[in-house]
């Protein structure tokens, strides 16, 4: 993910599991600077999104998880958002309009789709609101990605192969 003109590299797995954040500098070409993530968080897979300076990071390929986490690029430090109501696995994840979405994945036993759809203030790397509140439309499910054009006029949730769905949410 590249963050103020370096790539952060979170976790992930090359012939072992990574827990750590590797930063990697474009303006000298070098691999410099390694710090920790969370012990209770995904090693890869991770549902991500920034706004410039913080790393929305949403659990993945861990397990179902309720856990939610912010990276303060800045600090190189981690931060706890609230849990969601229920754990899921690989979420749909997307900053929008100052406010976390998450959505779809998979419930507990990984084959049942999730469908909920959860979304969360968030501003400066911190949740403005104790819990998450559900959303009614749209709905998730697996193999669902999330994007918003820049200016935030609108989101767009991919569905599946083929599918658009488009809301707006004024």
């Amino acid at each position: 993910m590249m963050v103020s003109g370096v790539v952060c590299s979170l976790g992930n797995w090359i012939a072992q599991v990574h827990s750590h954040v590797d930063i990697y500098n474009f303006s000298d070409n070098t691999w410099g600077g390694r710090f920790d993530m969370p012990k209770e968080m995904a090693h890869s897979h991770l549902g991500m999104v920034k706004n410039g300076r913080y790393v929305y990071v949403s659990p993945q390929c861990r397990g179902p998880t309720a856990g939610h986490f912010v990276l303060d690029t800045e600090t190189k430090e981690w931060h706890d958002l609230p849990p969601l109501p229920v754990p899921r696995y690989a979420l749909a994840t997307q900053l929008w309009r100052g406010r976390l979405h998450v959505m779809g994945g998979s419930k507990e036993d990984r084959h049942e789709p999730g469908l909920e759809h959860w979304s969360i203030a968030v501003k400066d790397g911190k949740a403005l609101e104790n819990e998450w509140s559900e959303i009614p439309i749209p709905r998730g499910g697996p193999h669902r990605s999330i994007t918003s054009p820049p200016h935030d006029f609108y989101c767009c949730i991919f569905v599946g192969n083929s599918t658009r769905i488009t809301f707006d949410n004024e």
